[in-house]
């Protein structure tokens, strides 16, 4: 099976420096830092382990922060999804780069 594409700042069109906002509580906000990393309360760490503390349970994190007033789901999507493509066409794509 071919999993979704790992979300990268970089490739969402964010740099080291940016500041995402923790939709729940926006006095919470972490740092990109590093292309999937980020900096907060002076811990570095992953965006889905940080919510995950701060949500205290697992959860895709997507929907919990933004930046620019987009979620980090948007910034996904728009992404790897552009034009509304479907997870089974990126799966099919994926497997045909895979094949040749």
């Amino acid at each position: 099976t071919i999993a979704f594409p790992t979300f990268s700042f970089f490739d969402m069109g964010m740099k080291v420096g940016d500041v995402l906002t923790f939709t729940p509580y926006p006095n919470i906000t972490a740092t990109v830092v590093t292309n999937r990393k980020v900096i907060c309360n002076g811990k570095e760490t992953y965006l889905t382990s940080l919510t995950a503390e701060l949500r205290g349970k697992q959860s895709r994190m997507g929907k919990y922060w933004t930046y620019k007033g987009k979620t980090i789901d948007d910034y996904y999507y728009e992404t790897y999804f552009p034009n509304g493509k479907t997870f089974a066409e990126y799966q099919a794509e994926e497997e045909k780069r895979k094949q040749q």
